[in-house]
């Protein structure tokens, strides 16, 4: 069952797509109109199709209920059209459209995930960053055996942002080594890939306890000004180098992050 649409049976290839209407509330509460009629529906899977087919939806049909300054409720119409494309029968639609590159690997959604063992390994931040990059980095597939680990790390807080993606953009300096940089990213669950992710509540405690901590980042950066010890756990991944601010010299990143602490 795909919570929060009114799916219309068109194609039986499409099975499982009976009228469902349900009222959503949760993942339109920060979308405006415009964003969710643009972007909010690209793509679900109808779970119970024996084909397990990737359907397109089209929206056929929509009322929105307005609070102050943001859409609180939608009501939707879908047509579900089925394309060529298979897909994971466990990967429910869920959430709005954020990221691209890499989105699946980086929310914990993607097919290889099984690797990942979720039992935390000490390191340090110089540790992580040394080895060279990699070669090919793929845009679906982990690489082992770093990809494949969670990893702990304590360091000192630089600065942080939030990324057009939703993601909060957190800088950390080696506690040995200064100017010595890598990237941690928390993203948001209520993206797609991250809300059906395998760790969404860790990930959302993680962003919680940054929020209490340090308030809601906005797209600018904030430069920590006193000296500020942070210890995070997240799953290793490279991230294509595209001139981010405190990246590593070999791309490595903890994203996500699936565990936030102020302190050591």
């Amino acid at each position: 069952m795909l919570n929060g649409f009114k799916l219309v049976r068109e194609n039986a290839a499409c099975a499982g797509s009976e009228d469902q209407p349900v009222f959503i509330s949760k993942r339109a509460k920060d979308k405006s109109k415009k964003q969710l009629e643009s972007s909010f529906f690209r793509g679900g899977i109808i779970e119970g199709s024996p084909e397990q087919e990737y359907c397109r939806p089209e929206m056929v049909g929509a009322s929105f209920d307005s609070g102050p300054g943001c859409v609180v409720g939608i009501w939707l119409a879908l047509r579900w059209k089925p394309s060529n494309g298979r897909v994971n029968s466990t990967s429910i639609a869920c959430g709005v459209p954020c990221g691209q590159k890499r989105w699946d690997v980086k929310t914990l959604s993607d097919d290889g995930v099984g690797c990942v063992d979720f039992r935390p390994k000490p390191t340090t931040i110089l540790w992580l960053i040394s080895p060279p990059r990699p070669e090919r980095v793929s845009d679906h597939a982990r690489i082992r055996p770093a990809e494949c680990q969670v990893w702990e790390v304590t360091g000192k807080l630089l600065a942080f942002k939030m990324e057009d993606d939703g993601d909060f953009h957190i800088i950390l300096e080696d506690l040995t080594q200064p100017k010595t940089t890598m990237v941690v990213e928390i993203p948001d669950t209520a993206c797609q890939g991250a809300c059906a992710g395998s760790h969404e509540t860790e990930m959302a405690q993680a962003r919680a306890i940054f929020i209490r901590t340090f308030g809601l980042p906005t797209q600018r950066f904030h430069i920590v000004q006193e000296t500020t010890l942070v210890t995070v756990t997240g799953v290793a991944f490279f991230d294509f180098k595209h001139g981010q601010r405190g990246v590593a010299a070999n791309g490595i990143e903890l994203h996500p992050v699936i565990g936030f602490k102020l302190g050591t």
